[in-house]
């Protein structure tokens, strides 16, 4: 898995401000899944106390989501919904184009608070 540079892409720093992960920890999932070690300027126990963060938190939320959907807090369609979201966000933040930042963008961000807001019944 090739390591891919999104960080100025307007899509990637709006989800990012909307989730439970830094864009540091973003960086480090990235590039455990690309087996790379190490990110730049951090010392090893910051990144493996890094690591540990991210694993605790992606084992919580799907923990979260499991109890959410058993709750009936999430749509029945919401694992369909974010299946097909994250298949088109890959396309527009792997984007080989230049710079996504437009009016363009802010749209289809909103789109996507809609049907993420959509989603939860609460």
């Amino acid at each position: 898995m090739e390591q891919r540079n999104y960080n100025s892409n307007t899509f990637y720093r709006q989800i990012t401000a909307n989730s439970l992960f830094t864009s540091r920890q973003i960086d480090i999932i990235s590039k455990r899944l690309a087996s790379e070690r190490t990110i730049e300027n951090i010392s090893s126990g910051a990144y493996y106390r890094q690591v540990k963060q991210c694993k605790i938190k992606i084992t919580r939320l799907l923990y979260s989501i499991i109890l959410l959907y058993s709750i009936s807090a999430l749509d029945e369609e919401a694992f369909h919904i974010l299946e097909r979201l994250a298949s088109q966000l890959n396309v527009i933040l792997y984007k080989e184009t230049g710079n996504n930042d437009n009016p363009r963008a802010q749209n289809v961000m909103s789109v996507i608070d809609q049907l993420i807001k959509r989603m939860s019944k609460v």
